[in-house]
């Protein structure tokens, strides 16, 4: 018997994902050919990845990617699919909160309470993906750790750095910075020849 259907779950290391070589090809290389070929003659296999967008040149940003990979019908979902509206609020929130932990009350309860008194203005515009992805156990003080997916997001974002929480919970890591362009010219590199052979 040969298997119709495969899940493949995180198939690149940070590691590979960072890996300033391309060994994320390797990767692909495996899922498209190894794993496709256990179909057998004459049939086809499902393939599904689950996996989370490290950086734009990952493996993972490309199996979603449907113009690179356009087989696989990749899809990307996000925590925040719009983003709220009062963005100098959400500074404050993430200053109080750092505060909070820095003064060592790790869950942000000033944070928190800010949070709660401000809640609609806070919210609005936001819209989740997943409204219950939220820590919802309670603190020491019998209150809610968090109170609902835009604050866990935020959350987040102040103890992981944006950056992360993009890639983490957006699947959209940031644009990498381009390499600078050289004026390097062959004339240059004669001029500086040492001479030794």
């Amino acid at each position: 018997d040969r298997p119709d259907f495969a899940i493949i779950d995180d198939p690149e290391t940070r590691e590979v994902a960072f890996s300033p070589t391309d060994r994320h090809f390797e990767i692909e290389e495996m899922i498209d050919g190894d794993v496709a070929g256990l179909a057998g003659p004459n049939k086809r296999i499902s393939r599904v990845v689950l996996t989370t967008i490290q950086n734009r040149r990952c493996y993972s940003f490309r199996v979603t990617d449907r113009k690179t990979k356009p087989s696989f019908e990749g899809e990307r979902h996000s925590q925040l699919l719009t983003w709220p509206k009062n963005k100098e609020m959400w500074d404050e929130y993430l200053a109080i909160r750092q505060k909070d932990q820095s003064d060592g009350c790790k869950d942000g309860p000033n944070a928190t309470q800010y949070y709660r008194d401000n809640f609609e203005a806070m919210n609005d515009g936001a819209t989740l993906g997943n409204p219950h992805r939220f820590v919802s156990e309670k603190n020491s003080d019998g209150e809610p750790v968090e109170l609902d997916g835009v604050q866990a997001f935020f959350n987040r974002v102040s103890d992981w750095g944006l950056a992360r929480a993009l890639a983490e919970l957006q699947n959209e890591p940031e644009e990498e910075e381009a390499a600078e362009k050289s004026t390097i010219t062959a004339g240059t590199i004669q001029s500086r020849m040492s001479g030794l052979k």
